[in-house]
């Protein structure tokens, strides 16, 4: 990919934040639910995968490519959860959380579109 065809910053930004959600939904059961509030895991399916959208469409210049990239969030949101139910980490593949990362993913796209007019007007990275 040349680097006329992603926005360099953002591109890193998301690269972090993919890491992130990756190891935070391969982390042991035991470890988020001490760590997070109660009935906050759709809450936290639902944003994490909002932002992992905003920042794929707002990464890569390219509309078709921005598209394709989220929408392989979706992608990555069910793989995830068939991963917590192989692997022994003490967590369950549940649909609903299929459903809130898809959510997240649509909700990211329409923000990202929203944003993306605003960073054209910025000087370029």
């Amino acid at each position: 990919m040349t680097p006329g065809r992603i926005h360099r910053q953002w591109f890193i930004v998301w690269i972090v934040d993919l890491a992130l959600v990756t190891v935070v939904l391969l982390a042991p059961g035991p470890v988020i639910a001490r760590a997070a509030p109660p009935a906050s895991d759709q809450a936290g399916h639902l944003l994490a995968y909002c932002t992992l959208a905003v920042f794929a469409m707002l990464a890569f210049r390219q509309t078709r490519a921005a598209l394709a990239v989220a929408v392989a969030m979706l992608v990555h949101g069910v793989v995830m959860e068939f991963l917590q139910a192989v692997v022994a980490i003490e967590r369950s593949l549940e649909v609903a959380d299929m459903g809130f990362d898809s959510v997240g993913v649509l909700c990211g796209m329409a923000a990202g579109f929203a944003l993306r007019p605003r960073l054209r007007a910025t000087p370029e990275s």
